[in-house]
């Protein structure tokens, strides 16, 4: 009987796990199928709006209040999952996006001077699909 490292190797790790092997049996090893399942990221995309303010009080795109009074200004989103900060954007006119893993998140919005959290929302992010979110700042 011929035997080559690859049978005696794997023969030795049969026998250490308790798996039974007859002394004749050759054993071969398959190469693995793939890396596994390829799971695609969710794109996230999302607009800042601010609402009310002087008649007519409609909702604007825009994280600036003008002459507001009592208006917080934001200027950055935060991205968070299980209490960790995935990742961070800075608004553009009022537009972020990211591409995130499927699961559930908390998008915050900060503000610009303060870095308190203004707004949160909470989103899940499904695979290969786009989620939407709106965060509005009211204005009174």
């Amino acid at each position: 009987m011929r035997f080559t490292a690859r049978t005696v190797l794997l023969t030795v790790l049969l026998a250490a796990s308790g798996t039974a092997v007859a002394l004749g049996a050759t054993v071969t090893a398959r190469p693995p199928l793939g890396p596994g399942p390829v799971i695609l990221p969710g794109k996230i995309l999302g607009t800042v709006d601010v609402c009310g303010g002087k008649a007519p009080g409609r909702c604007r795109l825009g994280t600036r209040c003008g002459a507001a009074t009592r208006c917080r200004e934001a200027d950055r989103v935060v991205l968070v999952r299980a209490g960790a900060v995935i990742a961070s954007a800075r608004l553009r006119s009022a537009h972020f996006s990211w591409l995130a893993q499927p699961g559930r998140y908390m998008v915050l919005l900060l503000g610009a001077r303060s870095g308190r959290v203004l707004l949160s929302d909470r989103i899940t992010v499904r695979e290969a699909r786009t989620t939407k979110v709106a965060l509005r700042i009211e204005v009174k």
